[in-house]
């Protein structure tokens, strides 16, 4: 009997611990997102155009993230970005659909309809400005594109 209580004692210990671990990494991996969005949206706003490799946005300067390029490897063991997205593509999607930043294994923190919204809703906002500027600036070089309301210089 006696065995058997230190078993369930030693069992529910063990699975204590095993919770609290989870849900620290929960907690780590819904951070390390929440970063990932902001550097990302940075390097939108900056260069009008998605990354293309981590080093992109570790040698962006004048990025005011607190310890950012030095967690890098922290972020990365956590976060998937899809270098190969079309700001194009992305700039269609809705805050549901958005999947170019994950974290590795499902976390229903960064799953959450709320959270989407808010965190990457302003990412998305940066891409759809960062290629309304890119279609504005091209059409101004572009000798093909027949005069219309649309891309017409708004002069006073």
């Amino acid at each position: 009997m006696l065995l058997l209580l230190l078993v369930m004692v030693v069992g529910t210990c063990s699975y204590m611990g095993y919770l609290a671990n989870y849900c620290a990494e929960i907690e780590a991996e819904y951070i390390a997102w929440l970063r990932a969005l902001v550097i990302v949206g940075a390097y939108v706003e900056k260069t009008g155009s998605w990354p293309a490799s981590w080093r992109d946005l570790e040698k962006m300067e004048g990025l005011e993230e607190p310890g950012w390029p030095q967690n890098a490897e922290w972020i990365k063991q956590r976060i998937v970005v899809d270098f190969d997205a079309d700001i194009n593509d992305l700039s269609g999607q809705s805050f549901q659909e958005f999947s170019a930043i994950r974290p590795r294994r499902p976390n229903s923190l960064c799953e959450s309809p709320y959270n989407r919204e808010v965190y990457v809703g302003p990412l998305l906002e940066a891409v759809r400005h960062a290629v309304a500027r890119g279609k504005r600036s091209s059409n101004a070089c572009r000798t093909d594109v027949a005069p219309s309301p649309e891309n017409e210089p708004n002069f006073p």
